[in-house]
């Protein structure tokens, strides 16, 4: 078969690229934590980069930093004062969010001052079981969502999604891991050695103690493949190179979601 002239191929995509724009982008789920992924608070915020997956394959992924509301679940907030005690409160009703990475990550912000309303020397968030976001409708979407999608999505699907990579073993467990290293890096510039040691003992010290060895192992294995690839590769960040060890091995489970459910478009 000849091939199409590379100017049409260039139309072609670019048309679909457009059409896919005008539609409201899949809805995500957040990796189920276990347990609380410590915030970062500067200035009259605290943020988090949370592990997320795709619900439906059949929309497009949605563009950077893309807002969504919570359509299910719950997000509980961690506040640990200095004699260590521990309170905790839902903020699910408080909590904005933000695609990162296409459908991988969401950054969810929560007002800074939360730590000094609950006494808190620190704060981690906490994301509990079948939670799921919907993307904030905006005028250039021209397919929203219809109620038996947001139902499929939020139902039967959530579930399954549950299953396969909430519950995705190792994997699962390698990206949770990940996560947590990756919030404790720097977000601009380049780490030093002893900044990226630190931030993986401080992620072995905070993340859930129910992630077993095999995704520690699987987690460690990415750490130091991005340790070798720092001299290979100088434009790439050491956070940007664990940010795509995380998406992938998180795509392995995403796929074997997608699989089971098929494109639904």
């Amino acid at each position: 078969m000849p091939r199409l002239p590379l100017v049409i191929l260039a139309l072609t995509g670019a048309l679909l690229s457009v059409a896919e724009a005008a539609a409201e982008p899949q809805i995500l789920a957040l990796l189920r934590s276990d347990g609380g992924v410590p915030l970062a608070c500067a200035g009259d915020e605290c943020r988090v980069d949370l592990s997320a997956f795709c619900m439906e394959p059949g929309r497009a992924g949605p563009p950077h930093e893309s807002p969504y509301t919570l359509a299910s679940g719950s997000l509980t907030l961690i506040a640990t004062a200095a004699d260590g005690a521990i309170t905790r409160r839902d903020v699910s009703a408080e909590a904005r969010f933000l695609s990162q990475r296409g459908y991988a990550a969401v950054r969810v912000s929560l007002p800074s001052s939360l730590a000094a309303e609950l006494g808190a020397e620190r704060l981690a968030l906490e994301v509990g079981p079948r939670v799921a976001l919907a993307p904030v409708p905006l005028k250039r979407h021209h397919r929203p969502h219809e109620p038996e999608e947001i139902a499929a999505a939020l139902g039967a699907n959530r579930v399954l999604g549950e299953s396969l990579v909430d519950d995705g073993g190792e994997k699962a467990d390698a990206a949770r891991l990940l996560a947590h290293v990756i919030n404790a890096l720097p977000e601009r510039g380049e780490a030093a050695a002893a900044i990226r040691r630190q931030a993986w003992r401080q992620a072995l010290a905070t993340a859930p103690e129910r992630i077993g060895r095999a995704g520690r192992e699987l987690a460690a294995e990415g750490f130091e493949r991005c340790e070798a690839k720092l001299g290979e590769t100088p434009t790439m960040s050491f956070r940007h190179c664990l940010e795509r060890s995380h998406d992938r091995t998180l795509w392995l489970l995403n796929h074997a979601y997608w699989k089971r459910v098929g494109p639904q478009t």
